[in-house]
């Protein structure tokens, strides 16, 4: 009966928290097995060849061959040989994905809010997110997202007046490294730090807390531009492409969004 009890004294809000997490929970653990780059790469390079059991040999030959994102590829090598534990800690992203979105602009806690926020999060079609590779899709796109939105919760209490909570600030810093070295995630998260230390110190605020996440993400932008190996993506990448050089960022802001738009909605029946 106590249990039932406390059931009955958690607020609708919560409990529709709690409702979509179990929701979340089950349907990542009903998700049979890695695909795509999960196996073809990450697992197939760790388990075998020439980078069999030798995590930071492969990383290195990817840093310099395909991609800076060397804290992301570490966590995608170790979770696609642990694929239950991807599961579980997936659902705990997603849900705070939810949850950090609400803190930021749903202050009056309105549950048809809240509703709109998971309806957004889980909207996106499978095929588009997730097809290429669970873990590495999630990892490289879902992951840097929801924690680089953590990362700026001691901003966030800054601007608001708030007291930065010690505890808070060390795991925002944790999640600005995984963030940071998205590259596409660390540029935005470069110019929105600008801005709001910009704006505190114009309006009189002391902001030296808040300089070791620009340090942290400063550095992690010097690896994205100093990677080799994103420069030779680029040059494979852009053969798949070939008028992407010669196109301006209107254009190519266009491109970016008209393809995910048609994903979304012209042919989001097609799961």
């Amino acid at each position: 009966m106590r249990i039932v009890d406390r059931l009955r004294r958690i607020d609708n809000y919560k409990k529709v928290i709690i409702i979509f997490f179990i929701g979340l929970l089950i349907y990542n653990l009903l998700i049979p097995k890695p695909v795509g780059d999960d196996t073809k790469m990450f697992l197939k390079a760790i388990s075998g060849g020439e980078f069999k059991n030798r995590l930071f040999p492969y990383l290195a030959y990817r840093y310099n061959n395909w991609s800076s994102r060397v804290v992301i590829e570490m966590w995608i090598t170790f979770a696609v040989q642990h694929f239950v534990l991807w599961k579980i800690l997936n659902s705990f992203v997603m849900i705070g994905l939810v949850y950090i979105l609400n803190v930021y602009f749903n202050k009056k806690r309105s549950i048809n809010v809240l509703l709109i926020t998971i309806v957004s999060v889980i909207a996106m079609p499978n095929r588009f997110v997730f097809e290429p590779g669970w873990v590495a899709d999630t990892g490289n796109y879902l992951w840097p997202i929801t924690f680089a939105l953590f990362a700026f919760f001691p901003f966030y209490q800054k601007l608001t007046k708030q007291k930065i909570n010690p505890y808070s600030y060390v795991l925002s810093l944790l999640a600005l490294i995984f963030a940071s070295n998205q590259e596409q995630v660390g540029i935005c998260v470069f110019a929105l730090m600008i801005l709001i230390i910009g704006y505190l110190v114009v309006n009189g605020e002391k902001v030296w807390i808040l300089m070791p996440s620009w340090i942290i993400n400063i550095c992690l932008l010097l690896v994205t531009v100093l990677s080799p190996g994103n420069k030779v993506r680029y040059n494979i990448e852009l053969h798949r492409f070939p008028e992407y050089g010669q196109i301006g960022l209107l254009k190519k802001l266009e491109v970016g969004f008209s393809s995910s738009g048609s994903e979304l909605f012209l042919n989001f029946g097609r799961l």
